[in-house]
């Protein structure tokens, strides 16, 4: 054909159809014999027509070929540096007008060569140019394509990952009912080129599980995380338009994984019409794997993975450890992994990480790996939204450090043994049959300063586990709807993270239904019935703090398994408070009258700390040493804000 154009005296038709011939013959010789050209996979995949084929075959051939490209530019180098242009394409491939007319066409905005990325037209420059003067090249991930090579474009590098379908579905814990209804999912989205949106906790084996199911199709995965582009519409629309290609080129299935994503809204409404609009017509199987259902483009088919349940995380952790151990010979076989399953509601991904860090921290510092190392590795592998939506509460203090009523410290002990045993309640006797929810509620009310709070964060401590405290301030709305949603938000997070939920000053919240007199009093009881649908639903351990335990709706009352009433301490439990709340490294004078000061002050422990602090500030005035005088003086003070009387005898 370059001859043809270069020098039409020499070239004999008769001859060039006589190659195209055996070419053809050699490709059909090539599709009986099974052997798949890439060229042929192309143009059958893309739907390029002829005039389409021959434009990338010429364009691929000049960037392979030297003596080719030199011909190429020594023909077009007074109008385009060298470069091939539409009118030096349309002159070599179109023998009359009307074909050159097509080639031109063929090169034209929103053609199939330039909507799937397969050649790149230079943008006009003057508006009287031609269009015939610009230069055209082909994409050199097709050129590595049609050689035969692998990997994928530079340009999707550091958003996009190509994995292959070796994965282990042994490592999921998936049952089998599970399993039969991902294979009848991507069964009828891949005869019907539909979605699939796949939700499940971080690490969850989404992408594994894709990737085993697509094994009898042969194809591969390719990954893109476009969390870090999701406020840039037009950066969004470059990577699909990139990786619809990509995908194809790879015999790929296309994975957009929005599990970083923590909410639906952070997903803009261009951002959705961007990936609407690049993937409209895309015709292979497109997944979203997000740990919140997200509608992006076309209809979904949903598949959903369960949260793990604790046999299966046993399971996980059992053989997390013993793959490792064969590694790390000495480790210490009587790792409770029961305690770590139940503490740590990890996703398989989430097991199989903080095992490997607990043996990493063992091997640095050269010692055999122990029970600590695995809790350390959990806690920081438990990936929570819960950092967004509420406060973390950290506690240094144990039950010893607590100074409480009998009455409550047996409550207490209650609430801990059946938090401890519940799978064994609700499973192996068979309480989960009858229970209306799972979770554990408990109710602590009293007046300020007893110590709800301190509890709580003593719960969290000997359970093992994060305590959240909300933040009503951020989770109530004036607007309509938006209080449920933060809720919901807060709900799904602490599921996923196995925290505690502190729900301090619950009164606000979770206050009495109203009659219905106006348009407030039906949204506002329609949070308390959102509310009570959840606590039903919540599957973990929520504590709830109020002062005043009359105000919680009576529905709220009933679901809680646990109401623990906090009184103000008795003389002997303030006394005993007044000694232990003075830190042992204080100097303090020996002759203080710790009956005295509890008989004379009727305080709270929150109130009899303050006064301890205050007594350090008068000694510390002085630069002395702590005196009777001076916690006697903080108790009349603290009293006095509080507007409490001092007792006199």
């Amino acid at each position: 054909l370059m001859r043809r154009y270069l020098e039409p005296e020499t070239c004999d038709p008769r001859e060039v159809a006589r190659i195209r011939r055996v070419l053809d013959r050699r490709a059909r010789l090539a599709e009986s014999a099974s052997i798949e050209l890439p060229m042929s996979s192309l143009v059958q995949a893309l739907r390029l027509d002829e005039v389409e084929r021959q434009i990338v075959v010429l364009l691929a051939a000049i960037e392979l070929d030297w003596e080719l490209a030199r011909t190429c530019r020594f023909a077009v180098e007074h109008v385009s540096n060298g470069r091939p242009t539409v009118g030096f394409l349309a002159e070599v491939l179109g023998r009359s007008f009307a074909e050159r007319c097509r080639v031109i066409e063929a090169l034209g905005v929103g053609t199939t060569l330039r909507d799937q990325l397969l050649v790149d037209v230079a943008d006009e420059g003057h508006a009287l140019d031609s269009v015939q003067v610009r230069q055209v090249g082909i994409n050199r991930r097709v050129v590595r394509y049609l050689m035969g090579r692998s990997g994928i474009d530079e340009k999707l590098s550091g958003c996009a990952r190509l994995l292959s379908i070796d994965a282990d579905i042994g490592a999921l814990e998936i049952d089998g009912e599970l399993w039969q209804r991902a294979n009848a999912t991507f069964e009828v989205a891949i005869g019907t080129s539909q979605w699939v949106r796949i939700v499940g906790p971080a690490g969850g084996g989404k992408k594994t599980l894709t990737r085993r199911v697509l094994a009898g199709q042969g194809q591969q995965l390719l990954v893109l995380d476009l969390v870090p582009f999701v406020d840039q519409p037009e950066r969004v629309s470059s990577i699909l338009r990139l990786a619809r290609l990509e995908a194809l080129l790879s015999n790929a299935t296309l994975y957009l994984d929005f599990a970083r994503l923590a909410s639906v809204d952070a997903i803009p409404t261009a951002t959705r019409y961007a990936v609407d609009r690049v993937l409209a017509g895309y015709q292979g199987v497109v997944v979203v794997g997000s740990r919140i259902p997200i509608a992006l483009g076309r209809e979904a088919i949903e598949l959903t993975l369960p949260q793990l349940e604790l046999d299966a995380r046993e399971r996980l952790w059992e053989r997390a450890i013993a793959r490792r151990q064969r590694v790390f010979a000495g480790g210490d076989s009587g790792i409770d992994v029961e305690r770590l399953a139940r503490q740590f509601p990890l996703s398989a991904g989430g097991v199989i990480q903080a095992a490997e860090s607990a043996f990493q921290s063992a091997a640095i510092e050269r010692r055999c790996v122990a029970q600590r190392d695995f809790e350390n590795g959990a806690r920081v592998n438990l990936t929570s939204a819960l950092d967004s939506l509420a406060t973390r509460i950290d506690t240094r203090l144990g039950w010893d450090d607590a100074v409480l009523p009998s009455e409550v410290t047996e409550k207490l002990a209650q609430v801990r043994i059946f938090a401890r045993n519940r799978r064994r309640m609700q499973r192996e006797w068979g309480f989960d049959r009858r229970a209306a929810g799972r979770g554990l509620s408990v109710l602590l009310y009293g007046p300020p300063g007893t110590g709800k709070t301190m509890i709580a964060g003593l719960l969290a401590n000997e359970l093992g586990l994060e305590l959240f405290r909300v933040d009503l301030s951020q989770t109530v709305s004036k607007w309509i709807g938006e209080t449920e949603k933060n809720l919901g938000r807060i709900f799904d997070a602490a599921q996923q993270s196995g925290a505690i939920l502190l729900f301090d000053e619950a009164d606000s919240l979770f206050a009495k239904r109203t009659d219905v007199k106006s348009s407030n009093d039906r949204y506002a009881n329609l949070e308390v019935n959102y509310l009570l649908q959840r606590m039903e639903q919540y599957d973990g351990i929520s504590v709830l703090t109020t002062n005043r335990a009359g105000g919680l709706d009576e529905a709220f009352q009933r679901r809680l398994r646990y109401r623990i009433h906090v009184p103000l301490p008795q003389k002997a439990v303030r006394e005993e408070l007044w000694r232990r709340l003075l830190p042992a490294n204080a100097p303090l004078e020996s002759d203080v009258d710790w009956l005295t000061l509890a008989e004379r002050f009727e305080l709270s422990g929150g109130q009899i700390q303050n006064a301890v602090e205050r007594a350090a500030v008068f000694a510390l005035d002085r630069d002395d040493r702590i005196r009777f005088d001076d916690l006697y003086r903080a108790g009349v003070e603290e009293c006095q804000e509080s507007g409490k009387a001092v007792r006199v005898n």
